[in-house]
């Protein structure tokens, strides 16, 4: 008979070398406590109190409000960069500086779509949803994000708007806080999916 393993006998290796010793984030070390005192009161550290849900989800929307920061903050280069499109030349001229700019605000925002996710994951906000599936989301808020910021700069130079009043129909405008532009709408989808998350 196989002699069974002693887990409590001491080991000649670092405990944080050994491979079979889990590592786990603070965050992860936090609920597995949660979990082993409600499981076993009597374990509990003087004076520990776990934290209410309400107290979590707080924690959770300011995540999202930070993740959310991450892609807002593009938006003052968006503006600049609208901003100095040329509305007057020929339409091969337009066309071309429209690409360039096009090409610049998705460069831009999909560093900032990722850092912004990849913010979520390191503070374990959707580590309940796998990797592929937090990418695939990301990726179709870029897209859905890019197809309006396009369509709004094309409407606004078909209708002779100029620079500045085509920024403002993309990120909107100062007085509104942002919220009359489409880049409002991005930042609506991604709140709501943060709050069904959440709520989930």
């Amino acid at each position: 008979m196989t002699e069974a393993k002693d887990f409590y006998a001491p080991s000649d290796q670092d405990p944080d070398t050994r491979a079979d010793v889990p590592t786990l984030s603070p965050a992860r070390m936090e609920r597995f406590v949660e979990r082993l005192v409600e499981a076993y009161p009597e374990l509990a550290p003087d004076g520990y109190e776990p934290e209410t849900d309400a107290e979590i989800n707080s924690k959770h929307a300011a995540v999202w409000h930070e993740a959310i920061s991450v892609i807002d903050a593009t938006e003052t280069h968006i503006r600049d960069m609208i901003e100095r499109l040329p509305v007057l030349g020929s339409d091969a001229e337009i066309l071309a500086a429209l690409g360039r700019v096009l090409d610049s605000i998705f460069e831009l925002r999909a560093v900032a779509f990722m850092d912004a996710f990849k913010f979520l994951r390191d503070h374990e906000i959707v580590g309940a949803i796998d990797n592929a599936t937090v990418a695939k989301q990301a990726a179709q808020f870029l897209r859905e994000d890019m197809q309006r910021i396009e369509n709004a700069i094309r409407t606004g130079l078909t209708r002779g708007l100029n620079g500045a009043e085509i920024a403002a129909k993309v990120v909107g405008t100062a007085s509104t806080n942002g919220i009359d532009g489409v880049t409002e709408i991005t930042r609506r989808a991604i709140a709501l999916w943060g709050v069904n998350f959440i709520k989930g």
